[in-house]
């Protein structure tokens, strides 16, 4: 295994790995989540936090494992633009927040 396939496995595993634990916390607790899920998404917050959980789940997996890898990137890439608004919102809330104190 050449230094180039060892940190790729490195990346993956960090990768892989919190996208699972997030996508876990995502129903351990769930009202983290949904205070940065902009609240003008139908139909509720909460819908959102499980539904980008259940996506955390299959993808951190799908690059975890070797053979999946390539397609688990691909659709990491997808789920971090997806989720990107709820990022987006959580900062412009708190700079809110901020402005307020």
């Amino acid at each position: 295994m050449t230094d180039s396939e060892r940190t790729n496995d490195r990346v993956a595993l960090a990768v892989g790995g919190f996208v699972t634990v997030a996508g876990v916390m995502h129903f351990v607790n769930p009202s983290f989540f949904d205070a940065i899920v902009p609240p003008w998404l139908p139909p509720n917050q909460r819908f959102w936090t499980y539904a980008s959980g259940v996506a955390e789940l299959l993808v951190g997996p799908l690059v975890l494992l070797p053979r999946t890898r390539r397609i688990g990137a691909i659709a990491a890439i997808a789920l971090f633009v997806a989720v990107y608004p709820a990022n987006l919102y959580m900062t412009w809330d708190w700079q809110i927040g901020r402005a307020h104190v």
